[in-house]
């Protein structure tokens, strides 16, 4: 006797087909939305590290304005009257940046969008080894690295117990211990002889601004697009940390009274949402922090 063979009828197919199809729809749905969850916090992460990123960079920037510049110097300081030579120089009257040398922040440039501002963006010192004289042009120091032809330079006697500070421009690095000088510079009043242990930094005037869209910084060498479709706002405060200071500043508020920045960066996603917030819409963050302005502090 042969023995039946059982197998599935055409209403059991349909069946486990159907259960089938409900099980890899409802599987492609879970994947599709997970991957549009992906997508979303993608976008979301990517903003966010880009707003972070600018916060990093220009805050690094804004903690150090005016590093480098002596005008902490007695008589170097910011509303200070200097010497072109023999000639005094009002800074607050004086037009063009090279004549407001000690100003840490071009204050008639300046707003809540944009800044202009100077600091020794190496943090390398250098030091006299020989005596120097306003209107020589040579100046002999321990070491010449990193310093190059059209460099503004500023030099201080505090270390050796000075109270006066010079500025200048390089014309030429000799060698490696030697530069020459512009014959275009700016001492204190009562400046006559620098000597060896005095300071030398070079500073650059660092310009920050919106500008179509896009977070863009400046250091003298060409514009550097630091975030696309981002745009800051810079608030000023006074050193009690309270008051804020509405640009442009006076020159008092500048020697005497600023004392933080707040920058708030605003970076908006070029991808829009799938799933999360408003769909197919961009993403945009705003984050803010604070920055003491550490070479400010100082006894007036």
């Amino acid at each position: 006797m042969v023995a039946q063979e059982k197998g599935f009828s055409l209403l059991e197919l349909l069946v486990s087909i159907g259960l089938f199809s409900i099980i890899m729809l409802a599987s492609v749905s879970v994947f599709t939305r997970g991957s549009e969850a992906y997508y979303d916090i993608s976008i979301r992460e990517g903003t966010n590290d880009t707003a972070k990123a600018v916060i990093n960079i220009v805050g690094a920037d804004l903690r150090t304005i005016g590093n480098g510049i002596p005008f902490d110097q007695p008589n170097f300081r910011i509303d200070e009257t200097l010497f072109d030579g023999s000639v005094e120089i009002d800074q607050d009257a004086a037009g063009g940046d090279d004549s407001k040398i000690t100003h840490p922040i071009d204050i008639a440039q300046s707003s809540d969008d944009e800044i202009y501002y100077k600091l020794n963006e190496t943090g390398i010192v250098h030091f006299l080894i020989s005596n120097f004289t306003p209107g020589s042009t040579t100046i002999s120091l321990d070491s010449t690295s990193g310093l190059v032809a059209n460099d503004k330079i500023y030099i201080s006697d505090k270390l050796i117990s000075g109270e006066n500070a010079m500025w200048a421009t390089i014309s030429s690095v000799d060698s490696a211990t030697q530069i020459t000088i512009g014959a275009t510079y700016y001492t204190s009043p009562e400046a006559s002889t620098f000597g060896p242990g005095t300071t030398l930094e070079p500073v650059t005037t660092v310009r920050l601004y919106n500008n179509a869209g896009s977070i863009v910084r400046n250091g003298g060498f060409g514009d550097i697009t630091l975030a696309k479709n981002a745009s800051f706002t810079l608030k000023y405060f006074a050193n009690d940390g309270f008051t804020e200071l509405t640009p442009p500043l006076t020159i008092t508020e500048l020697s005497e009274e600023l004392g933080s920045i707040e920058l708030s960066v605003m970076v908006e996603s070029t991808r829009k949402h799938k799933m999360f917030g408003t769909v197919n819409q961009t993403f945009s963050i705003t984050k803010s922090q604070s920055y003491g302005l550490r070479s400010f502090n100082f006894a007036l």
